[in-house]
């Protein structure tokens, strides 16, 4: 796969654990990393922690669930959007802390992954936030999608004196 590029190329497509190193494998198959497996175990203790997800969704997100975030839908916008909004950042949160790994050599450590996503959790919440505070004149659409955006990070984070914070006593 990677041979195109280089004799020096070819062993990056096999992971740590010796599998070929694939989207899949990365999000959701390998165990090398256990870092990883924390990392979801943490994204669903965070989605039990709302009364809007239905348990079964409080799980790791299966692959094909991950590559199709978008068409999930749920029981409501707000519980669709806060799962989806959820799942992607983690996934996303493991690609980048997999690329760091793999092209910087650096050491991942479960703590290390969950300061990242937490803080990546809080940039998104802190943009939807702020989108929500945008002034001029508003569609129906647009209003809607700020009261969402509001209700869905409510429960996760503080905006005390304009500081977007986590609530570590309530998320960990």
């Amino acid at each position: 796969m990677f041979s195109k590029w280089g004799p020096e190329w070819e062993d990056l497509q096999y992971c740590e654990c010796g599998a070929v190193e694939s989207m899949e494998h990365i999000l959701t198959q390998c165990d090398h990393g256990v870092w990883r497996r924390n990392l979801w175990a943490e994204m669903s203790d965070l989605l039990r922690g709302s009364t809007l997800i239905p348990r079964e969704m409080c799980r790791p997100p299966t692959f094909a669930e991950i590559m199709g975030v978008g068409a999930v839908r749920l029981n409501n916008r707000v519980a669709t959007r806060l799962w989806a909004t959820i799942v992607s950042e983690t996934a996303f949160t493991i690609w980048k802390l997999r690329n760091r790994r793999r092209f910087d050599g650096l050491d991942i450590r479960t703590a290390v992954a969950l300061n990242s996503w937490r803080a990546n959790l809080g940039k998104r919440a802190k943009t939807d936030l702020a989108l929500t505070r945008v002034k001029g004149p508003k569609t129906t659409t647009e209003t809607q999608r700020a009261t969402d955006a509001v209700a869905v990070w409510k429960w996760v984070i503080s905006t005390k004196g304009g500081a977007t914070t986590w609530i570590y006593a309530d998320h960990g």
